[in-house]
């Protein structure tokens, strides 16, 4: 029986290299150069030095030219050439090497977060579970908040009050007819503005402590005389005094 022997040949493209035995051409199950296998880390990396070397010795060879060379000649796709490629330049967090692809999300890897943007009408209705519908008109929209209002009617200054043994007058604001809070309070500041020269939170707290008892005495306002302007604590650090209006009973 005669025996075979088989000689390395010197690659014509690669002058004083010996050519390197390359790997066998995977079961082509799937049809033409489709493997149906996953190649290893270190096939992949095989896979990218040789696109890479090839590219360097040739760069007159286009991207797509040289993949299709490399996939040839290691017998793999040309997809699987630019899948490497691909992976390779989002591969950063590992140093540049090649891992098995598998369903489970590296520990390294960034988790994806999903976010979204809406209204503030749609953000306060979902921070305090209340359903609307997208189709609803202003009006409708309008009637739902009175309907849900007297569930959220909390507010600090009243926790307050009410723990100081005070009863806050809920009034409208701003209004010179039905709350007569506010020519009392623009009264108390135009008597303050004047005399507050130093800005200093003392000399205001005293400036503002006389100019509410000479309001309480004019006799120009009786109809204030029922009003009392106590002045609490806050117990947020953040705010060292604050004014409410309180009923005298």
């Amino acid at each position: 029986m005669e025996t075979s022997v088989v000689t390395s040949e010197r690659d014509p493209l690669l002058p004083n290299e010996p050519c390197v035995a390359s790997m066998a051409t995977p079961p082509r199950s799937l049809g033409k150069k489709k493997s149906g296998h996953i190649l290893n880390s270190d096939s992949r990396n095989m896979l990218f030095h040789c696109y890479t070397y090839w590219r360097n010795r040739e760069p007159e060879r286009s991207v797509e030219d040289t993949s299709k060379f490399v996939a040839d000649m290691l017998g793999v796709g040309e997809r699987t050439v630019f899948r490497v490629r691909e992976e390779v330049k989002a591969s950063h967090f590992s140093g540049g090497k090649l891992t098995t692809p598998s369903r489970k999300r590296p520990r390294n890897a960034e988790k994806s977060r999903r976010s979204a943007k809406f209204d503030s009408f749609t953000l306060c209705a979902l921070g305090k579970n209340i359903t609307y519908g997208k189709r609803m008109i202003k009006k409708q929209l309008l009637d739902l908040i009175a309907s849900v209002k007297s569930r959220f009617l909390s507010y600090i200054v009243d926790n307050t009050a009410v723990k100081a043994g005070c009863i806050v007058l809920w009034l409208p604001p701003y209004h010179c007819e039905f709350n007569a809070i506010e020519p009392v309070w623009a009264k108390v500041k135009n008597g303050v503005a004047p005399y507050n020269r130093d800005l200093q939170l003392s000399t205001v707290d005293a400036i503002l402590s006389d100019k509410i008892k000479q309001t309480k005495r004019s006799a120009a306002s009786p109809m204030f005389a029922a009003i009392s302007l106590r002045r609490l604590t806050a117990q947020n650090k953040h705010t060292r005094h604050k004014l409410c209006i309180i009923s005298s009973q």
